[in-house]
């Protein structure tokens, strides 16, 4: 692949990333605590309240945490696509942003060797959490499988295991941001991130033909 495609590539992959760090990561979670605080609010149970608020104060800062991150590590993956988000951002006024020159690596690889060093109970946490999220997007394949092999149950073998197989790698594609912030959270090895994220392929369709055994078979 030439430098300017896997620049392209690189861009593509690191755009999907920021999404799903926050639309994934981000509003859920948030939306999650809010309804449990009004639902407490509601009920007007005090330990209820207590327990949503904490979560929801966690999850949030973690949220927050990780788009900062996310941003910043835009800046040095892909400088072109930072200085468009920024211009469109404060909509070319004022001075802009200097950005370094591409690093040519995936915004999550660069995520991933710029996270600071964490405390061993604060590691474990937040790698549990990371691991979480991207465990549930796993999971969610046992359930995509299950609704299609029944919407699909007239329709050839390969078309019930293709078209599911599709909407669940896209989904695992786009977590495996996750699976590595989860994985760094650990171990701080430059070469472990670029190692796992180069099996990430495998990693996806062994994680969603699983599901599909899981939901078909289980």
């Amino acid at each position: 692949m030439s430098m300017r495609w896997r620049q392209v590539f690189v861009e593509f992959e690191s755009v999907v990333a920021l999404v799903v760090t926050f639309a994934g990561g981000f509003i859920p979670p948030l939306l999650f605590g809010l309804c449990g605080l009004i639902e407490a609010v509601t009920r007007r149970s005090a330990p209820e309240f207590i327990v949503m608020l904490i979560l929801f104060v966690v999850t949030a800062a973690n949220a927050i945490w990780v788009a900062g991150m996310a941003r910043a590590a835009l800046a040095e993956s892909c400088p072109r696509v930072a200085r468009l988000l920024e211009c469109a951002r404060r909509r070319r006024r004022g001075k802009h942003n200097e950005y370094q020159p591409a690093s040519g690596e995936p915004l999550a690889v660069v995520m991933a060797r710029r996270l600071p060093r964490l405390p061993w109970p604060l590691r474990w946490l937040v790698g549990l959490w990371w691991g979480a999220q991207f465990a549930g997007v796993a999971a969610l394949g046992i359930f995509i499988y299950g609704v299609l092999d029944m919407v699909l149950k007239n329709a050839p073998l390969h078309h019930r295991l293709l078209i599911p197989l599709s909407y669940h790698m896209a989904l695992l594609f786009a977590a495996n941001l996750y699976l590595l912030l989860a994985v760094a959270a650990f171990f701080r090895n430059p070469i472990v991130h670029a190692k796992l994220w180069s099996w990430r392929f495998i990693v996806d369709l062994t994680l969603s033909l699983a599901a599909w055994w899981l939901a078909t078979h289980g």
